[in-house]
């Protein structure tokens, strides 16, 4: 019988990061708790006990309060997790292409999941934070899914780093040069919600036709 190929042998798992990252998620659900339920700190400046929040912070319990540190903290643990095995491998472009083929529908089918859970819940009411808000210490509760359940309202809510785009994609192709005011109105729900660029599909029949719908488009966006 050959030996194992030793390049398909998976790297050992850390067992301390796993504990590290089990603590962290602990402080980040602590720093929820506490800041929506006891230590919220404008609250806590509204009434002058600031310094009870600085003492705190600088005991044995404040790094147990410091939902951001713990948040910093994952961010290593993600990378120092994902590194390692490719470090250790005699064929690491082999285990990047298998990381990724495993990796991301075991992360991204999950998080897909809950946004659908989330969405479905907002639309049938099911959420009770506003409610919720009104006995907490602090209004955190009630500004989460604070807007309809469409999916146009939700973009329009979002804030984009610099540098960062948007791209949609028109789900029927379109006809500049037939259709212009349809194209306007279009264009502006792309903006609408939040859109920096268009992959446009064009209703063409020949090369030339495509690049006059493209100068037909063009002269429809400048009259936005």
């Amino acid at each position: 019988m050959p030996p194992p190929d030793p390049s398909t042998r998976e790297a050992p798992r850390l067992a301390y990061l796993d504990g590290l990252r089990g603590w962290m998620a602990l402080v980040v659900v602590l720093t929820h708790l506490l800041a929506s339920w006891l230590f919220f700190p404008p609250q806590m400046k509204a009434i002058g006990a600031t310094w009870l929040l600085d003492l705190i912070r600088w005991t044995p319990i404040g790094p147990m309060l410091d939902g951001f540190q713990a948040v910093y903290i994952f961010f290593f643990i993600s990378g120092l997790a994902i590194s390692y095995p490719i470090l250790r491998s005699q064929k690491p472009f082999r285990t990047i292409w298998r990381m990724a083929v495993y990796r991301y529908p075991r992360l991204t089918l999950p998080i897909l999941g809950s946004c659908l859970l989330a969405f479905a819940l907002l639309a049938t009411g099911a959420f009770a934070n506003r409610e919720v808000a009104q006995h907490a210490i602090t209004p955190w509760f009630g500004n989460i899914y604070a807007f309809p359940a469409d999916l146009g309202a939700m973009l329009e809510r979002v804030e984009l780093p610099p540098g960062f785009d948007v791209l949609v994609q028109n789900e029927h192709p379109l006809d500049p040069i037939g259709e212009p005011d349809r194209v306007a109105e279009q264009l502006q729900r792309f903006t609408a919600i939040g859109a920096t660029g268009v992959n446009v599909r064009f209703v063409h029949h020949s090369p030339a036709h495509y690049r006059e719908q493209l100068a037909a488009l063009v002269a429809v966006s400048r009259t936005l």
